[in-house]
């Protein structure tokens, strides 16, 4: 594989983890969007009844931890600054 298609695929996998930890950070605010009610949420992203998982308390760290992995894909492709590849 080329050095140009390991950087691109660095950049997608970044990008989808971020969209991830962005949507997770939106529902730990307490929003529901896309679905009508906390229910057919879960029901649609994890096809469980447990709403209790939609709590900010599990769904701030999972987010963080999304974040965290797309900074991380970043540094290793060498598409962060100076400061933030070494401080990863």
């Amino acid at each position: 594989m080329s050095e140009q298609a390991k950087e691109l695929a660095g950049i997608v996998v970044a990008a989808v983890l971020a969209a991830d930890g962005l949507l997770h950070a939106y529902w730990a605010t307490g929003q529901i969007w896309p679905a009508p009610d906390q229910l057919a949420l879960i029901q649609a992203v994890l096809n469980s009844n447990k709403t209790r998982l939609l709590r900010p308390t599990v769904l701030a760290p999972l987010a963080g931890l999304l974040l965290l992995g797309a900074l991380i894909v970043l540094a290793r492709i060498h598409r962060l600054g100076p400061v933030l590849r070494k401080l990863l």
